[in-house]
């Protein structure tokens, strides 16, 4: 089966300082963002990676990049798949000002876009189908995933939930905070729990 290494790009002005929502704006990396990538690049040095794939946007694909240069690990791809939700009138905002409104669309109108993005339904079919179509095309390999906040989240309360084919997912895990910027976690695609990515 699949493995991935979840990895968390690491921080940008707009979730270091500010904490605003990003969504789909190409918000690059700030130095310390920059400093984390190669802090987890440092210590995935004796990890076992075939490749790393990211999101399209830079400040996935510029970690990606970070880690690589310390690991000798390749980035084999980006795709727009791997993007965050795209919350639409909400990028921008405050977090603490729309983290309810957020929560109810996903829970109770996942089917309702968001003026200017997408519905809960579309982020979540998007990135757990491209989770799949990864696994297939990297079957037996271990692939580093650098990715968005929601999208770890979506993942660990997809997993939490047992993976069903419908993507219905556990809304506690979603909503809850997640790694931290620069982070990483281990998702195996047989549904172990086993994180040891050393092969110990």
């Amino acid at each position: 089966m699949t493995r991935f290494l979840i990895i968390r790009h690491g921080e940008t002005t707009m979730n270091a300082r500010q904490d605003r929502i990003r969504g789909w704006l190409n918000v690059p990396l700030d130095p310390n963002g920059r400093k984390q990538a190669a802090t987890l690049g440092e210590s995935l040095k004796n990890v076992a990676l075939d490749g790393l794939i990211s999101s399209d946007l830079d400040r996935a694909h510029e970690t990606a990049l970070i880690i690589s240069q310390h690991t000798d690990v390749p980035v084999i791809g980006q795709t727009l798949m791997l993007r965050p939700w795209n919350v639409g009138q909400f990028t921008g905002v405050p977090s603490p000002e729309c983290r309810e409104e957020l929560a109810e669309y996903a829970m109770d109108m996942p089917d309702k876009d968001i003026p200017g993005g997408e519905s809960f339904d579309t982020f979540r079919f998007r990135a757990l189908t491209a989770l799949l179509v990864l696994a297939d095309t990297f079957l037996g390999k271990t692939v580093g995933l650098v990715t968005h906040h929601r999208v770890e989240r979506l993942i660990a309360a997809w997993k939490e939930n047992g993976c069903p084919d419908s993507f219905e997912v556990h809304f506690p895990t979603f909503l809850q905070k997640g790694v931290p910027p620069g982070a990483c976690w281990v998702f195996d695609m047989s549904g172990s729990d086993d994180d040891d990515l050393h092969g110990n």
